[in-house]
């Protein structure tokens, strides 16, 4: 497909969803609507469910902007993948494994980070490459299951701290993000428009230059 003067291809870095199968709950129930005898689907589930975009309100318990008062342009944009497949298994984190990725992020950038080593032996963010990130002024952060937020609850609060006061949103569960390995792509992830949501399921796309 053509797209802002370039020729891309498009990826699909969403989790599929089962109803009735997921980790949390997804309900989808059919019902017949007598007025005209077409079909409705009510749909019952969380706001952090499958691909999911995090706000600021999320973890702050006041004051905090909600998925509808963020700009929509900050779930769009540049993407780069953090490629930190050289990291040893089960570490935090460090500014320096950051530096050494291939592509670095720019001020307004979105920021995926890939690992390949998932379950225990994924190393997770601390506080210092947190702290990285945020002076980078990326927009948002995304991460598939190669990448965990923190090595425990208090560590994961401080990097939810460090990022979220400065509107960073996060985008979890993605997948496929080793096909963005060394390439150039633009991400798509919009979350719902519906007023007091904290976070928000999404379909997240990378455009990917070809």
């Amino acid at each position: 497909m053509d797209f802002a003067g370039g020729t891309y291809q498009l990826l699909d870095l969403s989790r599929p969803l089962t109803p009735g199968q997921e980790e949390r709950r997804l309900e989808v129930r059919r019902r017949k609507l007598a007025v005209d005898d077409t079909f409705m689907y009510e749909i019952d589930t969380m706001s952090h469910v499958g691909t999911h975009v995090e706000g600021p309100s999320h973890f702050y318990e006041s004051g905090a902007k909600t998925m509808a008062e963020l700009s929509v342009e900050a779930f769009l944009g540049r993407g780069v993948l953090l490629d930190l497949s050289r990291t040893r298994p089960r570490v935090g984190l460090t500014a320096a494994d950051l530096e050494r990725a291939a592509n670095q992020p720019e001020p307004g950038d979105i920021a995926l980070l890939w690992s390949g080593c998932r379950g225990d032996d994924a190393p997770h963010l601390t506080a210092q490459s947190a702290t990285w990130l945020r002076n980078r002024r990326i927009k948002l952060l995304g991460l598939d299951d190669t990448v965990r937020l923190g090595s425990d609850v208090p560590e994961i609060r401080e990097v939810h701290d460090i990022l979220m006061s400065q509107d960073i949103t996060f985008l979890e569960n993605l997948c496929r993000l080793e096909e963005l390995r060394g390439k150039e792509f633009w991400l798509i992830a919009l979350p719902l428009l519906i007023a007091e949501l904290d976070s928000s399921p999404v379909r997240a796309v990378a455009l990917v230059k070809i």
